[in-house]
């Protein structure tokens, strides 16, 4: 008879999955790993295995594994059994959440999403008016019994520093629900997923102020809380990036530093009839853009755009434009105190055909269900 000795946490980020290990007194047994993700199951392993010298079969290494998928789907149920060709021993369900980075140890995942937004930022974000901001939090689980008609949604909690008619400071309070974004396929036991838009445009709404009276502002979910500084003196980014950070949810980086656009041409020709004519010609744009001075947790924070697999030009009058891909980056953090850290970055555009008018940036999609309508 096998039995399970050892298997991950039942709520577990995709980077900390431990090894699954089971005892069995039986010479071989087949082994099956599967993942439901998106409404669909699929196997992974189903292979005969034989137990070591100490009777016990583990499975090394997952993370690697289930990576691909849970960057894809951010959710997914993991399901692990052993069949001796007597018995059939499983695991207990575990629910896999996207996360690329270490965040502690493996038991910290269920604080880690109760107490923390989705994002690498520990400390203020500076913005300024017209940029974009967006928060994202996992809330409670969905149950299909109880939120089949209606599922619950967030209160967002924003604290923020203005001045009022006569210049004088006042502090405004207002609160906003918030309904989740991932219920399209969502399967029982997977988290709710919420974005807030907090960008000065959209709080300065909310108080039905001018953007330029807004100073500071938190913003709070339940244990969460992000606080943000408005700096009015900045001139507009160029660029603006929306990306996939290590959870998976966007996440918007302004630079305002030096942008440039560099243009190679490929190009290719013959003799036709006598005469020299070009008969294919390759157009490849390259930009080099700036962050501009950064704090150091926001530098630390910006490392996240040169990890991830998913880059869009952003603005906000257009929202998401066209996919681009980072081809390199120089990020270099000091501890001298006097450095002002900025980092510099090249990317093209995704697409083959780069010959494209640059504005208005032309709407696009992520695949994923929580960037879907936030920004279109």
């Amino acid at each position: 008879m096998a039995t399970v000795i050892q298997q991950p946490e039942t709520l577990c980020f995709s980077s900390l999955l431990s090894d699954i290990v089971f005892g069995t007194s039986a010479d071989k047994c087949t082994v099956t790993l599967t993942v439901t993700c998106g409404g669909e199951s699929q196997t992974l392993i189903d292979e005969i295995m034989y137990p070591d010298a100490y009777s016990h079969i583990t499975l090394v290494d997952l993370p690697p594994l289930i990576e691909p998928y849970a960057r894809r789907f951010q959710q997914l149920a993991l399901d692990c059994s052993i069949d001796d060709s007597t018995t059939t021993t499983s695991i207990s369900t575990v629910h896999v959440v996207y996360c690329a980075c270490e965040i502690g140890v493996p038991t910290d995942a269920a604080a880690f999403i109760a107490g923390h937004f989705l994002t690498l930022l520990d400390g203020r974000r500076f913005t300024a008016p017209g940029r974009g901001e967006l928060l994202s939090a996992y809330g409670d689980t969905y149950d299909q019994a109880t939120h089949a008609q209606e599922v619950p949604s967030a209160t967002f909690k924003v604290m923020a520093k203005v001045l009022d008619a006569n210049g004088r400071l006042d502090v405004m309070t207002v609160t906003e629900q918030v309904v989740p974004c991932n219920t399209d396929g969502i399967l029982q036991g997977q988290l709710l997923l919420y974005q807030f838009d907090a960008s000065p445009r959209r709080m300065a709404a909310l108080y039905g102020i001018s953007e330029d009276r807004l100073l500071a502002y938190t913003v709070w979910m339940g244990l969460r809380s992000q606080d943000y500084v408005v700096v009015h003196d900045e001139k507009a980014p160029s660029p603006s990036l929306l990306f996939a950070n290590s959870f998976g949810v966007g996440e918007i980086l302004h630079c305002t530093g030096r942008h440039a656009k560099e243009s190679k041409f490929d190009r290719k020709s013959a003799r036709i009839n006598g005469v020299l004519r070009h008969y294919a010609i390759r157009e490849d744009r390259q930009f080099t853009a700036v962050t501009g001075w950064i704090s150091d947790a926001m530098a630390l924070w910006a490392d996240e755009l040169f990890r991830s697999y998913e880059v869009y030009l952003w603005t906000e009058k257009e929202g998401v434009g066209r996919e681009v891909t980072v081809s390199d980056s120089k990020s270099i953090l000091t501890n001298v105190d006097d450095d002002l850290t900025m980092y510099e970055f090249t990317y093209t555009y995704a697409q083959r055909n780069h010959n494209v008018k640059s504005l208005p940036y032309m709407y696009g999609r992520l695949h994923n269900e929580p960037f879907n309508t936030t920004f279109n």
